[in-house]
């Protein structure tokens, strides 16, 4: 069974201070930010040649001291979102947000009309991500991850910046992307993957017929490039955050992709929040990052799972007092987004930080859902999965 991806891949030079040039000119409609800068950064060759790539960077001045950083990774569709720097930038983050499919913003939204190819210098788009018949070299997922490497190696040479203390957050494409560099490049003190995640190959959008996917592109592509062959080698803090019904990544996906780090490890599964890049910037993910990156007290709730002796499901959690728990259950069995997903609410006892499961009969796959207040809600693992162990 396969482990590792198939071929190793080599990044080292990512590791290296990318030079930079202003981009002022590139995006002439954009009103800066105070502080904000568009820069172009040198690539990774393409097709032996030269690139470079299109980024925001917020550096703030007159600094006391070193300032915790961010690594923003757009999605599919997406490019390099000033709004999203801008997001980071207020809440006192050093913030680079760089696109990765040789695109320019062109407006300051997301969807169609949000972003134009750049020609000059460009490396490979996201028009034919599953191409298996070129030098991975010369791969989209190659250059992106590339160029997330670049990014934070070009953040942290700032003397303003504390490079232990720079975080990543990726969504949907970008969440896959976050899940490979993030094991590449462990200099990453935390990571938030959205949506984006492992197992792709049978539990995916790209695995649905309608897809219109060749499986003789998919597979190879996905045994030197799916997450979970990379995943494995994660140690830092991370948090998945997802929807049980997401169109794109599906739970039982996500769920089994979360089993795989090495490291601490929260999953957020809430129901009801599309899919998209705005949705995709949860509160809890801005929690989770703040607990990591700008506080010196560690006070990130904590869960477990156990079957007890008699069979009964109990979950545990420590360093913060749950204030409710929910219990997300589906008894459908056909494929995970189409799935009905309800929620019961359960009793959590006055001083208690425990409570026993009950599955309703038929149960194909549950979670709990526990809410710690200050906006930190965080899922246990499959129940259903854990009780046939």
């Amino acid at each position: 069974m396969q482990t590792k991806p198939l071929k190793k891949i080599d990044f080292a030079k990512s590791f290296d201070i990318p030079l930079t040039e202003s981009a002022v000119s590139a995006v002439p409609d954009f009103v800066l930010p105070e502080g904000v800068s568009p820069i172009w950064i040198e690539g990774a060759e393409f097709n032996g040649k030269p690139t470079r790539f299109f980024a925001w960077l917020y550096i703030p001045e007159k600094v006391e001291k070193p300032v915790p950083g961010m690594v923003l990774v757009h999605g599919g569709d997406g490019t390099a979102f000033l709004y999203w720097l801008n997001h980071y930038r207020q809440q006192g983050y050093a913030v680079i947000a760089m696109d990765t499919v040789a695109n320019l913003p062109l407006m300051d939204f997301e969807g169609p009309g949000c972003r134009k190819p750049h020609d000059y210098m460009a490396g490979p788009t996201d028009k034919n991500i599953f191409n298996n018949n070129i030098p991975y070299q010369d791969s989209w997922p190659f250059h992106a991850v590339s160029a997330v490497i670049r990014a934070n190696s070009l953040l942290r040479s700032f003397p303003e910046v504390d490079p232990d203390k720079i975080g990543i957050t990726g969504i949907s494409w970008g969440g896959f992307l976050t899940c490979i560099a993030n094991a590449i490049d462990s200099r990453f003190a935390a990571a938030v993957p959205v949506y984006g995640c492992g197992y792709l190959k049978n539990l995916s959008r790209w695995s649905n017929p309608q897809a219109a996917v060749d499986p003789g592109d998919v597979d190879p592509w996905l045994a030197v490039w799916d997450p979970m062959y990379y995943l494995p080698e994660i140690k830092n803090p991370i948090l998945f955050v997802s929807d049980p019904a997401d169109p794109a990544y599906w739970q039982p996906a996500w769920m089994r992709s979360t089993l795989l780090p090495a490291g601490e490890v929260s999953r957020a599964s809430l129901v009801n929040i599309r899919h998209s890049h705005t949705d995709g910037m949860q509160l809890v993910v801005e929690r989770f990052l703040h607990c990591y990156l700008q506080r010196d007290q560690q006070d990130w709730p904590q869960i477990s799972e156990k079957v007890s002796a008699d069979g009964s499901l109990q979950l545990i959690w420590s360093k913060r007092m749950a204030k409710q728990a929910t219990l997300v259950y589906t008894l459908d069995t056909g494929v995970a987004p189409e799935r009905e997903w309800q929620c019961i609410n359960l009793a959590i006892a006055p001083g208690v930080s425990l409570i026993n499961v009950e599955l309703p009969e038929g149960t194909q796959s549950a979670f709990v859902n526990l809410d710690f207040g200050e906006d930190i809600i965080l899922s246990s693992v499959d129940l259903v999965t854990l009780s046939q162990k």
